[in-house]
């Protein structure tokens, strides 16, 4: 058996299904990693690799990528023209603006995994004698794979904290074998990364509020900035627990002194705080240059395909993915007995406030 803190697990079965897991994802590393978001990123940590952080605002973005055809592969590469093919051929137009609205938390990630991996090399090109020929794109491969895992565990560890060993155990392996997720680990994409940071605060968050140790809240306040600088839909988890946090408090919240000390509660200080200074800065980049709202992909760029996902009504995504997963039915069920149960747990509630946000 092992232990973390106070959470008992069986080591051989979720080692098992890592295992599992692994093998499902390994065509990531043979596969050409080719379409847009993918080269974006990939551009993206060539140009951190390049210029770093000096006149940031002038370099994070997809001016000058060129996108050179090797074979099986493409190569991201700066160029001399201004608008480069990849946003040329792509026609999303707003990743030319200064800066682009993607984080630079993944990114980071692929050029430091690049610098250990490949340090030296280019960030892709078929022309390099390597053998075995997947070593060509281990370095970007390797960071949506590595986090797949690790998000796959901790979801195991989650289940134990609010359920059982076993509760956490089907959890990892359902998740494993989920359609979305498994495309999402083949990409080089920033998902797994984003929700293995959420996953990450959520637990730090419970373990602050079992052990009355506002140290794991403040953690957990870096680990939700993290995933936001990874993606900015990580900002949900921090509506969520602070949501989580006043449905704790609801008793207490009958006069204006009440909520004040509630509202300055040092946990949700250390959290907020820890938040605001891992993404703030961001925060503020994104807000002078594109202000309170998303950019929207331009309508030359929209595709029936796009059509369809923009009309989506809210509630098709309660079928959407049991009808990839149908045991993930069984959830509505869970959802139900939970309101029902007259010793409903919190930390059960916090499940659903979080499925309920992101709808």
């Amino acid at each position: 058996m092992g232990k973390i803190k106070e959470i008992n697990f069986s080591f051989l079965p979720i080692f098992l299904v890592l295992i599992f897991a692994g093998l499902l994802r390994l065509p990531s590393f043979f596969l050409a990693h080719t379409n847009f978001d993918e080269m974006a990123y990939l551009s993206l940590a060539l140009k951190l690799d390049k210029y770093g952080f000096k006149d940031f605002k002038d370099n994070f973005n997809l001016r000058y990528i060129e996108i050179g055809e090797n074979g099986y592969f493409k190569t991201p590469f700066i160029g001399q023209r201004s608008k480069g093919n990849l946003v040329i051929g792509s026609r999303v137009n707003y990743e030319y603006r200064t800066p682009t609205h993607r984080p630079p938390g993944f990114s980071l990630l692929l050029m430091l995994s690049h610098k250990i991996f490949a340090n030296g090399l280019p960030y892709l090109s078929s022309a390099i004698n390597f053998n075995p020929y997947w070593t060509l794109q281990f370095y970007a491969c390797v960071v949506p794979f590595f986090f797949s895992l690790m998000m796959i565990f901790l979801t195991y560890i989650l289940g134990i904290m609010l359920f059982s060993d076993t509760v956490g155990l089907y959890a990892a392996l359902f998740l494993s074998l989920t359609p979305t997720e498994l495309l999402v680990s083949n990409k080089i994409w920033a998902e797994t990364t984003l929700a293995f940071f959420v996953l990450l605060s959520v637990i730090l968050y419970f373990l602050g509020l079992r052990k009355n140790k506002p140290v794991f809240i403040l953690f957990s306040g870096v680990s939700a900035g993290i995933a936001f600088l990874c993606k900015i839909s990580g900002g949900f988890i921090v509506i969520i627990i602070l949501l989580h946090h006043f449905w704790l408090r609801r008793q207490e919240l009958g006069g204006v002194d009440k909520i004040f000390r509630n509202i300055f509660d040092i946990k949700i200080i250390y959290f907020s705080l820890t938040f605001i200074i891992c993404s703030g800065l961001w925060i503020l980049v994104y807000l002078k240059y594109f202000g309170p709202e998303i950019p929207n992909v331009a309508p030359s760029v929209l595709t029936p395909w796009h059509t369809i996902i923009g009309s989506r009504p809210w509630y098709t995504y309660l079928i959407n993915i049991p009808s990839q997963f149908p045991l993930y039915m069984l959830m509505f069920g869970s959802f139900v007995s939970v309101f029902f149960d007259r010793d409903k747990k919190d930390e059960t509630l916090f499940i659903i406030l979080w499925f309920l946000v992101f709808l």
